[in-house]
Formats: C-alpha cells, structure tokens, sequence
C-alpha cells in the first residue's frame, strides 16, 4: 500500500510539473504560441549577449526546412540594445530572449493563405524547435569567432597541402605514362580503361548500388589540363556506384576499388564526354585522366 501511494505520488507530481512546462504563451511581437521545456530559473541573455541555440525548423506534416541541431552547426542570435527595435524581433528571436541556458521550447506560427509559398501550400502550420545551448558574454564571442576563423585557415592550409599532394601524384603518374614507364605495371577494363593502383584497399569492391565518398583530381591527358578536384575544397563528394550520376568511366572505375584504395585511371573518351566534350575545358574526343581516392563505402 505504501508503495502504491509512493508511485501514485510520483506520478501527479510528474503530471504536475508536465504541466507547469508546457503552458503556452502568445508571441508579443509576433503571431503564435510558445512553450518553454525546462525550469527557466537561469539568467536571461542581457542586451549585447549572445544566445547560442539549435533549431529545427518544420511544417505541421513534419516536412523539414532548417536542421541546424549539429553541435558544429549551432546558430547565435544577439540580444539587441535598442528596446525601440524589440518591435523588429523575429518570431524565434522573441522566443529565444525569454530562454535561459539549456532550456527548449516549441514555437508555433499559423499560416494564412496570403502566405503560402510554393513549398508550404500544403502547410497550415511552422513549428520552431528551438534549444538555447549557451549564453555568450562579448568576450566569450571574441574568442570562438579567432577560434574559427584559426580552424577555417588551418582546414584551408590542410586542403592545400592535399591538393599539391594530388596535383603531384596525378603529374607523375600522367608523366609515366607517356614515358612508357608504366608498362606491365597498368590493368585494364573489358571497355579499355587503364589504371595503376598506387595504393591497396582493404575489403570488399565497391558494388553497384553502393555510396561512396571519394576524393578526386581530373585533367585531359593531352595536355595534362586540370579542369577539376575535390582536394582544393578538403570535402569529398558523394555518389551512388552505377547509377549514372557520373561518366560512364567513373561508374567502371569505382568497381575496381575497396575502401582506402589510391589510384589513377586513363579513361577513353568513349566513357568520359565524348564527341561533345565539356566546354569551355575539355574539348570533343578528349582522353582523361584521374586521381581517385575511394575514401568510404557506405
């Protein structure tokens, strides 16, 4: 019987709390209601602070828009000085400033007809999810904005430092070739593909179907003319092996490949543009060459 009461007391007392958290509020700016989840007993943003938050931003069919829920992905909005602006507050913003560090809260803004895009005919309603991570004094914001930009120039100078890598690996390859340095070293494709394998993978060829992440280096090979890379960038490109989302050649290519695998493929122009080519770089009935790494199988 004790028990029982313990239990029962419990629960109202969740009951009770769950409704406490979830009482709505109108917007004071702007249309809507709001609900604030958490105890929002922390200290309120002050004016020139900033809120770090996460949002992610749908329709009442759960049809998405924004997702910036990613720790590196993380929004800021600052508190403004000026009370005459508060009038000029967007709907989450005015959420955002009675949010205290670690609250959430549910924002709902109804949609007239007048304002329904293309992408929200169907939509009656925007819901915000919204999470105030962080509050942000001037010189905390200080020091994550030289953070960042220390990490954008240090990515930057490691994408370089690939791309002269891949730019060197492609050039002597290409270079070999044409000396004839790599006979009985190259393999070839049932479709005339040639390719020298510079470094081994490990386990299973990517198969048709499949998505890979890869990293790449093209250029003509009579001129050795650089028309594209994914190096310089430092972010692999996505694609799904076979589907013809890409030349014909990298579809074979990629067959020959596990994950980790390096290598250079001299493909025909059969199987790269053909007798179009790709103006303004790559002109009709152009041979190309290509640096591939097949960084992932997924």
């Amino acid at each position: 019987m004790r028990i029982l009461s313990i239990i029962l007391f419990i629960s109202l007392s969740f009951v009770a709390c769950k409704n406490k958290s979830s009482k709505y509020k109108g917007l004071k700016y702007n249309k809507g209601q709001y609900v604030i989840i958490g105890d929002n007993t922390g200290q309120k943003a002050k004016p020139g602070e900033y809120i770090q938050y996460s949002v992610l931003l749908k329709d009442n069919h759960n049809m998405i828009f924004i997702d910036k829920r990613k720790k590196d992905e993380l929004l800021r909005e600052q508190v403004i000085r000026d009370t005459v602006f508060l009038k000029d507050l967007t709907a989450a913003a005015e959420v955002l400033y009675n949010l205290t560090k670690g609250d959430s809260s549910v924002l709902y803004i109804p949609l007239s007809e007048d304002e329904k895009t293309d992408k929200l005919k169907d939509s009656d309603t925007l819901i915000f999810e919204l999470k105030a991570h962080d509050i942000l004094d001037s010189a905390k914001m200080r020091d994550i904005v030289e953070d960042e930009y220390l990490k954008e120039e240090a990515e930057k100078t490691e994408a370089r430092i690939k791309q002269i890598a891949a730019d060197q690996t492609i050039m002597k390859t290409w270079d070999d070739y044409n000396k004839g340095k790599l006979k009985g070293k190259l393999k070839k494709t049932k479709s005339g593909i040639k390719y020298i394998v510079l470094e081994e993978g490990k386990g299973d060829f990517a198969k048709k179907g499949q998505k890979v992440k890869i990293g790449f280096y093209g250029m003509t090979q009579k001129d050795a003319n650089a028309f594209e890379n994914s190096f310089g960038r430092d972010k692999d490109i996505g694609l799904i092996v076979g589907a013809r989302q890409v030349i014909p050649g990298w579809d074979e290519a990629l067959l020959q490949m596990n994950q980790g695998m390096k290598a250079v493929f001299f493909i025909p122009a059969k199987l790269g543009f053909g007798k179009k080519g790709k103006a303004p770089i790559i002109p009709p009935d152009a041979d190309l060459v290509f640096y591939i790494e097949l960084h992932q199988i997924l």
